[in-house]
């Protein structure tokens, strides 16, 4: 999905402005009644960190921050889990006299076990973590996490191409031209991702590699991604997994039948891991696309819901459980509470 841009200048003062003022009026505590906010996270970072300007905006929030959400949500909301949540309608037990919350995070980054897990106990809070099956307990890179190590590692280095050095593909080109430009780091990492996405994930993962051979860059041997000890763990204190694919491809840019695999695929790899990992069969489309074939391909895995990146809230009637929206939360639009009540809004 494309990602937004940090807020600056006269439109995040006004927003800034706004959120005050929605959040001192009380309003946040009867905004949402009788519904579910359904949020989305990706990656939960420490402050300081020196890695985070090289993230796309839309993909974190600050550990700060997200002890701030919390504790908003803990005052404002009754917080369930995603499995609750579908009892509770599903059963008509839902109450319009309250406001429901449920936590989710996309991908199962590593850091959802170091700084977002310590404060989900500290608050007792519940959450759904969406895992990409074939890279859980590996050292693999998301392709857009390699352009973003790639954007780190050529910068905070004073990397230079050699003055001959060219690219003889757009690609290529797209690339390099953004990893050289005087952009701001976060806008150069975002529009470069962006203009990538539409091409096949290999081709991609190729121009990268190219790119970062060309510079002397060789990609750090670290792992991002939860371990199964981690989600072992993580599942006896209240976390619950769901399936994200196996390997985080767009479901609508590939065939049918390697859809049918990764979406079967991804729901055989984590139920085999049963009792260890707390296991719900929701599914989380990539990137959020799908369509009535891929929607159709969810069902007839055995899922009993599936959410999607459109930005809305639930009702206490559920009328599609295979397009459930959710509403994004990120640094740079949610770093207050005042701000975090508006975006809930």
């Amino acid at each position: 999905m494309a990602l937004k841009s940090p807020l600056s200048g006269v439109k995040g003062l006004l927003r800034s402005g706004a959120s005050h003022a929605y959040y001192a009026s009380g309003h946040h505590r009867r905004a949402n009644l009788g519904q579910f906010v359904i949020l989305m996270y990706h990656r939960v970072l420490p402050d300081g960190d020196p890695y985070i300007p090289y993230i796309q905006p839309g993909m974190y929030v600050r550990a700060s921050s997200f002890e701030k959400q919390l504790e908003f949500l803990t005052d404002a909301y009754q917080i369930v889990s995603l499995q609750e949540m579908l009892e509770l309608i599903e059963t008509g037990r839902a109450s319009s006299e309250r406001q429901y919350c449920v936590i989710t995070f996309d991908d199962g980054w590593r850091d959802n076990y170091q700084y977002a897990f310590p404060l989900l106990k500290k608050f007792s809070a519940p959450a759904t973590i969406f895992l990409t099956a074939s890279f859980v307990g590996t050292h693999r890179l998301f392709w857009h996490e390699k352009v973003s190590k790639l954007f780190y590692l050529a910068r905070s280095s004073g990397k230079q191409p050699a003055p001959s050095a060219h690219e003889s593909d757009a690609a290529g080109s797209l690339l390099m031209r953004h990893l050289f430009s005087a952009e701001g780091t976060a806008t150069a990492v975002d529009t470069a991702i962006e203009g990538l996405k539409s091409l096949p994930v290999a081709q991609i993962e190729e121009v990268v590699e190219r790119v970062a051979a060309r510079l002397g860059i060789s990609f750090e041997n670290e792992r991002t991604m939860l371990s199964w000890e981690e989600i072992r763990e993580m599942g006896k204190s209240g976390i619950s997994f769901g399936s994200h694919t196996c390997e985080h491809r767009i479901l609508t840019q590939i065939d049918l039948a390697t859809a049918a695999e990764e979406i079967t695929g991804s729901m055989t790899q984590l139920r085999s891991r049963e009792p260890d990992l707390n296991y719900v069969p929701v599914f989380c489309y990539p990137n959020g696309r799908y369509n009535e074939q891929i929607r159709s391909l969810v069902i007839e895995a055995g899922y009993s819901a599936a959410v999607t990146t459109k930005l809305g809230r639930q009702s206490r009637e559920l009328t599609d459980p295979f397009a459930i929206a959710r509403i994004g939360v990120h640094d740079d639009i949610a770093h207050s509470k005042s701000l975090f009540s508006l975006r809930l809004r």
